[in-house]
């Protein structure tokens, strides 16, 4: 197609905190198991202790064969380390990936393909969610997948139609978690959960498109991504499950629930 540039490099970004080191071997068996691998794998370490770290080298020198870059950082809200990892990237598109769910290993192919046949800035796409994301990932690679040779995408006027139907939003009530803060579908997959924070996005427009850095509330995946599609750029979602949420491991930060609570006081001193 003339004009379109095909993207082919990624780099993934695994934000880290010590409370999911034991996550840390199957994402690496996940991401090494990739039938299109990742160029680069960027763990962002944030707040680990010198023992902590010890015990993170120890895994990652288990996968030798996988490029990873490790980036030892303060402790910081999620958004600020998606951003330094983004930072250090080098890919053509940066995979965002939560470290405590689990990767099917067709997930880079398909994303690549919608990609680029898309030609997008930005896609997410579809997960389950489990308590127990182990069992429902063995079952399913087991199975092997189950695609259609064209992807089907949920593509940027759509998306805008039903994220922003009157094309208005309130970015500072969105950000105060104060108004929803998703990519909306409507119609048959109305009810299909989208995982915002697994999203690939075209590195060149990260240098200006950045992850809200506030501990809370933790809405900085979905927001940047309504940020994205509000601004015009061509963000898509593809339909398919490729991924497996972990509904009981996400962590909130002592400093995510301080901030809720003064502000939840200030609200009610308000009254």
């Amino acid at each position: 197609m003339m004009g379109k540039t095909y993207l082919t490099s990624t780099s993934a970004v695994v934000p880290l905190i010590p409370k999911h080191l034991d996550c840390v071997p199957d994402v690496l068996s996940d991401l090494g198991a990739q039938s299109i691998p990742n160029d680069e794998i960027i763990f962002v370490a944030s707040g680990f202790n010198s023992t902590d770290l010890s015990r993170l080298s120890q895994e990652l020198e288990k996968c030798k064969a996988l490029k990873v870059l490790l980036l030892v950082v303060p402790l910081g809200p999620a958004g600020k380390n998606r951003n330094l990892g983004a930072d250090a990237a080098q890919g053509d598109l940066v995979m965002f990936l939560d470290v405590d769910d689990r990767y099917f290993p067709w997930r880079n192919e398909r994303v690549l393909r919608a990609f680029n046949e898309g030609n997008l800035d930005a896609l997410v796409h579809l997960a389950e969610h489990s308590s127990d994301p182990g069992s429902i990932f063995s079952n399913r690679v087991e199975k092997g997948p189950d695609l259609h040779d064209r992807v089907n995408l949920a593509e940027a006027d759509q998306l805008a139609r039903d994220t922003f139907p009157d094309g208005n939003r309130d970015r500072n009530a969105e950000l105060a978690g104060a108004a929803q803060t998703n990519l909306i579908l409507t119609g048959p997959n109305s009810n299909r959960p989208i995982h915002h924070a697994h999203a690939t996005v075209r590195r060149s427009i990260l240098s200006t498109q950045k992850y809200h850095e506030q501990f809370f509330p933790r809405n900085e995946d979905g927001l940047f991504l309504r940020d994205l599609l509000f601004e015009g750029h061509r963000v898509a979602v593809l339909l398919e499950n490729l991924s497996i949420f972990s509904t009981g491991t996400s962590a909130v930060h002592w400093k995510a629930k301080l901030s809720w609570l003064a502000k939840s006081l200030g609200l009610f001193g308000r009254r």
